[in-house]
């Protein structure tokens, strides 16, 4: 099992796809804003087949997908939606805490378990380092090009 961050790289990036410049927001923003209407568009009764693959599509990222988190969808903060936007670096269960923290917790309790969480890791950024954790939320794709290096 992983603890947090570890083996996870974002990639130097030098296209504009995530800026974090002033100017590029209403672009960040607006790809949100699709996002959301994109899948609420696919939450329909009785879809048709097509409609009902690209719901699941949408539901269901892949790592080197455009993602968007659905809370940051709505968010007021800029700083929310800015981190809510980004490619998925990687998708998997790990531990919720680092080793030391783990030990910490059980010199306190030697009978505390140790905890496993799904998490998400988003680059938000163009910089390799501009990487954030996620944990108890939901993504969702925005279906298209595969951002992952070459």
């Amino acid at each position: 099992m992983f603890e947090p961050y570890q083996n996870v790289t974002g990639t130097d990036r030098d296209d504009d796809l995530l800026s974090l410049e002033e100017s590029a927001r209403p672009h960040r923003d607006a790809l949100l804003a699709l996002a959301d209407l994109l899948e609420r568009t696919t939450l329909v009764g009785r879809p048709a087949p097509i409609v009902e693959t690209i719901g699941h599509r949408i539901r269901n990222p892949r790592v080197g997908d455009l993602v968007a988190e659905r809370s940051g969808l709505v968010s007021l903060r800029a700083d929310r939606r800015i981190h809510s936007l980004g490619i998925l670096v990687e998708h998997r269960h790990e531990w919720e805490t680092t080793g030391e923290e783990w030990r910490a917790v059980q010199a306190e309790d030697p009978f505390a378990d140790r905890t496993a969480v799904e998490v998400w890791y988003v680059q938000y950024g163009p910089a390799a380092g501009d990487v954030c954790r996620w944990e108890n939320c939901r993504f969702i794709a925005l279906p298209g090009l595969d951002y992952r290096p070459r």
